[in-house]
């Protein structure tokens, strides 16, 4: 692909969010961050392009551009040269088990809408409290 065709812009995706309640350039570094986390399984990693395209790196050293989630998707299903399920145990069991925060799914965590907040709220509110007769 030429520079010019990278630069041109991603078409929207159904996951793109429907407010512009964030930042353009902050709400894709943040999506680039949970395509980092499913890609990593892989030993794939995904880099912003100039605000319009994604930069995929192979673990080889290979590199391709993609326009969108979709075309990204194809792309490192060609770079490990397999399809790529999203219910691959494997993967489940990285996004379960490995990331830091094992106690929130993913999205809720990539989503920033206050899931932690609210579950600290209420581990907070009843430390050091007894609990209730009968409860132990």
């Amino acid at each position: 692909m030429c520079g010019l065709c990278g630069l041109l812009g991603e078409d929207l995706h159904w996951s793109d969010p429907l407010g512009d309640e964030l930042p353009r350039r902050r709400e894709r570094l943040r999506r680039i961050a949970a395509i980092n986390q499913v890609l990593a399984v892989f030993r794939l990693k995904v880099e912003d392009f100039q605000g319009a395209s994604y930069l995929l790196l192979g673990a080889t050293g290979k590199q391709e551009l993609a326009s969108g989630l979709d075309p990204l998707w194809r792309a490192a299903e060609r770079m490990l040269g397999r399809p790529l399920d999203p219910l691959d145990p494997k993967l489940l069991d990285h996004l379960e088990h490995d990331l830091p925060d094992r106690h929130c799914p993913v999205g809720a965590r990539l989503a920033g809408d206050g899931v932690h907040g609210v579950s600290a709220s209420l581990e907070g509110a009843t430390a050091g409290k007894p609990a209730p007769a009968g409860e132990h």
